[in-house]
């Protein structure tokens, strides 16, 4: 056997040493792993466990820390577990600082190998005396995927009992109002809808050039919006239903500031298609929010993610899409033909997914949609045709799992929405600025201790701060 084999097997023979109890043994055995093999992170990950068993969370925490740290578990699972453990560690050493330390760590390199599960939620807890903090963790920690749910609906909770400022104080609006013209594309046969729609458009894209395309005769949507398309100028195009409302301040500086990322905008959407409906394939993979009026002024706001992260979308809801003119001449409404007005949406946001544009979730926008959707017979045939002729499977025909506020007004409609998008906008920059918390370095019980700990953190904090810079969080 080569040296490495026997490391392997010296590895395993460590883990039948730990399991029959012989926590001691497993210590002296992890101290003879030399600490430039690639078994050394496994082994002090086992010793540090060991040290917990005997009682001793100072030196588990130094084994624990020796295994995040070595290259061979850079960008692994095994490296996230070593922060939690190392904090649990310093936790109940109680050093706190130390463990928020560890775990901001731990969040910040999620997005480059995952994060243990349990990580964000012990790290909330710690930070319960900085609802703040425990708000830009909870933004944060929604972007993986087995904490989704739990973690909006805690956000969603703390934020409702706290204040926070107005989300245009931080948000970067300076979007010159003489930029490409904007055409609005709406079918519409009923005059008092189009009315309060058009009412909608002029508060919207107020400073704005934009011009305004009605096809009131439309024989289905798709020759609707092609017939609009058509008739359109504009650079920037919005294809959207005549029962919306446009509830964001700033809607249309905040419009084309969201398609500086993508091609293709949506309000919702899904990572992956299966159909009939373009939510069929299930919560984990739905993205973007909605809200929704209700018959006595108040309204419901819907999430299904928070934005934290801007995966593309396979396919999108079609109540209000927008796109650059590249797209829709590329896709065109009328390239499969779809009688009625079901089906058009999957078919064109996919298509368009297909041909390699970026489709997104508008992170920014608030839109309500008076109508949650008539799955009747006539959709469901439309659906499932249009599924054939692109050959998508039909999936579970699950419905969204919504993560909910109820709002008495518009105005608190998008104050809520709005403080969710600060929230969400302001986390990573929150998150990074805890590891500067004092004592984060230096709490440590003994001289030993903190000798140790000061000389492991350096390579720690370096990590961090080059993923931090330049991950997919950090850029949100």
């Amino acid at each position: 056997m080569t040296g490495g084999d026997v490391t392997a097997a010296a590895v395993g023979r460590l883990q039948a040493q730990y399991r029959a109890g012989d926590y001691a043994g497993v210590v002296v055995s992890a101290a003879r792993f030399p600490s430039g093999s690639p078994e050394f992170a496994a082994a002090m990950q086992l010793s540090g466990q060991a040290n917990v068993r005997l009682g001793n969370d100072e030196i588990a925490a130094i084994h624990f820390l020796q295994a995040a740290l070595h290259p061979s578990v850079r960008r692994s699972v095994l490296q996230s577990l070593s922060l939690f453990n190392a904090a649990r560690s310093m936790q109940r050493l109680g050093h706190l600082a130390s463990a928020k330390f560890l775990l901001c760590c731990d969040l910040l390199l999620a997005p480059l190998r995952g994060v243990q599960r349990s990580s964000p939620l012990l790290l909330v807890g710690l930070l319960h005396e900085a609802p703040a903090a425990q708000q830009a963790v909870l933004a944060l920690a929604s972007a993986i995927p087995e904490l989704r749910v739990e973690c909006i609906e805690r956000l969603l909770r703390l934020l409702r009992m706290s204040s926070l400022p107005s989300a245009q104080s931080s948000m970067n609006l300076d979007i010159a109002s003489d930029g490409d013209l904007l055409s609005v594309i709406i079918c519409s046969h009923r005059d008092a809808l189009f009315a309060r729609c058009a009412a909608e458009c002029d508060r919207a894209f107020v400073g704005q050039r934009f011009e305004l395309i009605r096809i009131a005769d439309a024989r289905s949507m798709c020759e609707g919006y092609q017939r609009g398309f058509d008739a359109s100028k504009g650079e920037l195009l919005v294809f959207m239903h005549d029962d919306v409302e446009l509830l964001s301040p700033d809607f249309g500086v905040r419009l084309r500031r969201e398609l500086g990322h993508c091609d293709l905008l949506a309000i919702a959407g899904a990572t992956r298609f299966h159909g009939p409906a373009w939510f069929s394939s299930g919560v984990d993979y739905l993205r973007g929010s909605v809200t929704v009026p209700r018959s006595d002024g108040g309204y419901e706001l819907h999430w299904a993610s928070l934005g934290v992260e801007r995966t593309p979308l396979a396919v999108a809801d079609g109540f209000f899409l927008a796109c650059r003119r590249r797209v829709a001449s590329a896709i065109r409404w009328d390239a499969f033909p779809i009688p009625g007005f079901h089906g058009y949406d999957i078919d064109f946001t996919h298509r368009a997914w297909r041909a390699g544009f970026q489709v997104q979730s508008a992170v920014s926008l608030q839109v309500a949609h008076a109508s949650e959707g008539v799955f009747d017979d006539r959709w469901l045939d439309a659906s499932k045709a249009v599924c054939a002729r692109l050959g998508v499977e039909l999936g579970p025909g699950t419905s969204p799992r919504w993560l909910s506020l109820t709002a008495e007004s518009r105005e608190e409609a998008t104050m809520h929405f709005d403080r969710v998008l600060t929230c969400v906008a302001s986390a990573p920059s929150t998150v990074r600025r805890l590891l500067d918390e004092p004592g984060a370095l230096n709490a440590a019980a003994s001289q030993h201790f903190r000798e140790e700990f000061e000389r492991l953190l350096p390579s720690l904090i370096a990590a961090v701060g080059a993923v931090s810079s330049g991950s997919t969080v950090a850029r949100r």
